[in-house]
């Protein structure tokens, strides 16, 4: 169910903070935040030059030596973040295996649902299926879906793409992940990009004919014909809806919570959608700022989440 605009507006003020508050400063390294994007030039917009490393003054990240790609190929150097390994690898696991692990939190899709933007699932809805010990047909029959198979099968090329634009190596992390204060709350990422400690997650999506209208690509930071563009604004601390601010990047609100859940564990300061448009095979990405009014609700949002479940499950 969708909150009021009253509501919304509780929520994400960030100029009334409670005892609930979440000190994101807790486990954060230094400041990652680029440069200001207007200071870039014509012909900087079609190179990734205008994402500065704020500590050199660099273009950002640093070229990475064979070593550090090696190290970095199967997993990231989780030290110092406010991440733990959950899972080591999700490739020993079966689908069904997998889809029981996911009943053990809460991940970065169920962000949405718990925030009340997600259109298809209530959390009434989230918490039945959360507290199910089984895989029903329906869960079994999801990874073979065309939608979900073309975006698992094509992930990679999404991220080869990724690192042929942006210089930037690019992992997929076989760990399943767990917030060190948060537990409840798990992530999977689809890619990490960055070196140590500054590491910002890549989410990819395959969209469909269908799915085109959820987007605003002229708000993509980058395509594959025109190049880059300037970063767009941090809108984090306006006193906007999570629909208006993810519409202000161009994305769907459950994508834009679950890169915010994402973001939340790495430490970052801003993360990437990545797609891929099936119908005219173009590649864009959109850059999006950490929201901590956003983060803040979802821990708020998500404890409560998880203790109903948790409650439910010791009165079976």
């Amino acid at each position: 169910m969708e909150k009021s605009n009253s509501e919304e507006q509780k929520v994400q003020d960030k100029s009334s903070k409670t005892e609930t508050d979440y000190d994101f400063n807790k486990n954060k390294n230094k400041k990652q935040t680029p440069s200001e994007p207007k200071k870039t030039s014509p012909e900087s917009l079609h190179e990734p030059s205008n994402l500065i490393n704020p500590e050199t003054g660099q273009p950002y990240p640093e070229q990475l030596t064979p070593k550090q790609i090696e190290e970095q190929e199967q997993n990231i150097n989780i030290e110092g973040l406010p991440l733990e390994i959950d899972i080591a690898n999700n490739e020993d696991m079966t689908p069904e295996k997998f889809t029981l692990s996911r009943k053990d939190g809460l991940g970065t899709s169920d962000s949405s649902v718990v925030l009340g933007v997600n259109p298809y699932t209530k959390v009434s809805e989230l918490i039945k299926e959360k507290l199910r010990t089984y895989v029903t047909e329906e869960e079994k029959m999801i990874g073979q879906k065309s939608a979900v198979m073309k975006g698992n099968h094509l992930e990679p090329l999404v991220i080869y793409k990724f690192q042929e634009y942006f210089k930037q190596h690019t992992v997929k992390p076989l760990a399943q992940y767990q917030h060190k204060d948060f537990p409840f709350l798990k992530i999977n990422f689809d890619g990490v990009t960055g070196s140590h400690p500054h590491y910002f997650p890549v989410e990819t999506k395959i969209v469909t004919a269908k799915g085109e209208r959820r987007y605003d690509e002229t708000r993509a930071m980058f395509n594959e014909w025109d190049g880059f563009k300037p970063l767009p604004e941090d809108v984090s601390e306006r006193n906007w809806s999570i629909q208006t601010k993810a519409a202000f990047y161009g994305v769907p609100p459950y994508y834009y919570t679950q890169l915010q859940q994402q973001i939340l564990g790495l430490g970052s300061q801003y993360g990437y959608l990545a797609i891929l448009h099936e119908r005219e095979w173009k590649f864009y990405v959109h850059f999006v700022w950490r929201d901590n009014a956003v983060l803040n609700a979802l821990i708020i949002e998500a404890n409560k989440v998880w203790n109903k479940i948790e409650t439910l499950r010791g009165s079976e």
